[in-house]
């Protein structure tokens, strides 16, 4: 009864979330998107110069806005390059295009996160799972604002599939298409360092590479340089309004530079943590994908309610470890952000502080359990016997080639 009710919320959340966005398409991030792809085939030369921006949007528009504007695309080139068949439809028409498709990643994703979940686990907390982090109360908003973390989501869960069939390369390749979003995966890369999986490494330097090469083809090196300045002068007054701890210690100093100041702080941490955890995370790959996302998100300082989703792919590993706690863990996050949308507060703090436990929980879960989980039924090939071995450690099975 409890995981229908949980979907019942979800659905009528999501509902919401989908008659807002028709209701309002120049609120969406669909606006920024079009944009771009407008701008990609009018002046590529100029891609992230503002005032050009600032024109194709006025004319999508049909006016100019008087307050946040414009709403810059700051994303990759190739990004506009997938979304120019929409360029040139209505607003509303092309955001509608774009809903339909963030559903259908939504679908699959929690399809192949149910795939991923322990055969063992019973329908009821299942259900529940796969309801509370595909379909939190933060995660819909991504819906709503037409962003990209269903995609990313199901990319993501894709790259433990691939774990767990033994094709790294093809996990790491998966894994770089959130390079879009980078603040979402930059503490996977010291993780899979931590855990030696160079071949997961070698597939997110390909398509890493792919996006650069792509970028450099089609709006040239000055605008590719152009694209970090363009955020930076964004997103540092943004800060304040990130959902991870350098958000809070933005809102505490009132100073967006010491939003990104406390995020290196706590990257540095974060993998002088990794290499402690390493012999678990070598056992584990899709330990060090999930963490690293977890950590990712809690510690980057422009992470806002919508990349909550990718928490997704935390959860499914940490309930084969503890199904409970992971469920917990998920619970909590809507509780939070409910919480923190009755409080009179500019700041999230319970959001911050659910946010944090999902990676802490997970990384607790992995070290207490250790052999006890069954993350796998797949054999430990012979890499991992080796290292293994050579830290004269015993640990659990992992479920891909490092």
């Amino acid at each position: 009864m409890l995981a229908l009710a949980a979907a019942g919320v979800a659905t009528a959340a999501l509902l919401a979330q989908l008659t807002w966005a028709l209701g309002a398409p120049p609120k969406t991030d669909w606006l920024p998107f079009a944009t771009g792809a407008r701008v990609l085939h009018s002046d590529p030369g100029c891609m992230y110069c503002l005032g050009t921006q600032a024109s194709a949007q006025a004319a999508l528009l049909g006016y100019v806005p008087t307050a946040g504007f414009p709403k810059p695309f700051v994303n990759p080139p190739l990004v506009a390059v997938v979304l120019q068949p929409l360029a040139d439809l209505p607003l509303r028409t092309g955001l509608l295009v774009m809903l339909v498709v963030s559903l259908g990643a939504l679908a699959l994703a929690a399809r192949v996160a149910d795939g991923l979940l322990p055969s063992a686990m019973a329908w009821g907390p299942r259900v529940l799972l796969l309801v509370a982090a595909l379909l939190s109360l933060p995660a819909v908003t991504a819906v709503g604002l037409a962003q990209w973390a269903p995609l990313l989501t199901l990319c993501a869960l894709g790259s433990l599939v691939a774990l767990r069939r033994r094709r790294p390369w093809l996990a790491g390749l998966l894994l770089s298409v959130l390079l879009v979003k980078p603040q979402t995966v930059w503490l996977v890369l010291p993780a899979l360092a931590a855990a030696r999986s160079w071949r997961v490494l070698l597939g997110v330097a390909t398509g890493a590479a792919g996006w650069l090469l792509s970028g450099l083809m089609l709006v040239g090196p000055s605008q590719l340089l152009q694209l970090p300045r363009l955020i930076m002068q964004r997103h540092v007054d943004e800060a304040l309004r990130t959902v991870g701890v350098p958000g809070l210690v933005s809102d505490l100093t009132g100073s967006g530079a010491a939003a990104f100041a406390a995020a290196a702080v706590l990257g540095v941490a974060a993998v002088v943590a990794a290499w402690v955890f390493r012999s678990r995370l070598r056992a584990d790959p899709a330990l060090a994908v999930a963490l690293g996302i977890g950590a990712s998100l809690a510690f980057a300082p422009h992470v806002f309610a919508d990349d909550l989703m990718l928490l997704a792919v935390t959860a499914v590993v940490w309930a084969r470890y503890s199904q409970w706690s992971a469920l917990g863990g998920m619970l909590a996050l809507s509780l939070a952000y409910q919480a923190d949308a009755w409080l009179p507060l500019a700041m999230a703090p319970f959001t911050v502080l659910a946010v944090v436990g999902v990676p802490a929980g997970a990384a607790l879960s992995a070290w207490m359990r250790g052999d006890a989980a069954a993350v796998s039924n797949l054999p430990v090939d012979a890499s991992m016997q080796r290292a293994r071995q050579r830290d004269g450690s015993n640990l659990g099975r992992g479920i891909g080639a490092v």
